[in-house]
């Protein structure tokens, strides 16, 4: 089984992918490519401002565009794993992390 997972979390820095596979039991893994794409200025900017001082408007731009945002981190791993989307089987992410409470 393939897998991309996808990041972002509240440094705000971008979205970490990875493709990883797995064979047969849990502990048979290994990662095939893993990828960085940085945020834009503009995009932290965004993203910050929709968490810190967003409106229901804003909030949804955002949410839609880090779909975007994250469909483009996946198609970037696939082809730096050499693969194509269909040789996906399943996309995992917890969407934009905005607070750790430790």
């Amino acid at each position: 089984m393939r897998v991309i997972g996808l990041m972002s979390g509240t440094s705000l820095d971008g979205i970490d992918a990875a493709v990883v596979e797995f064979n047969g039991d849990a502990p048979d893994w290994h990662v095939v490519a893993f990828t960085s794409i940085p945020f834009s200025s503009a995009q932290r900017e965004q993203i910050h401002s929709a968490i810190v001082h967003g409106s229901a408007a804003s909030l949804c731009r955002v949410h839609s565009d880090l779909g975007e945002w994250f469909a483009a981190a996946a198609l970037q791993v696939c082809e730096a794993a050499q693969l194509s989307p269909a040789d996906i089987d399943i996309i995992g992410s917890h969407g934009q992390t905005i607070w750790h409470e430790p």
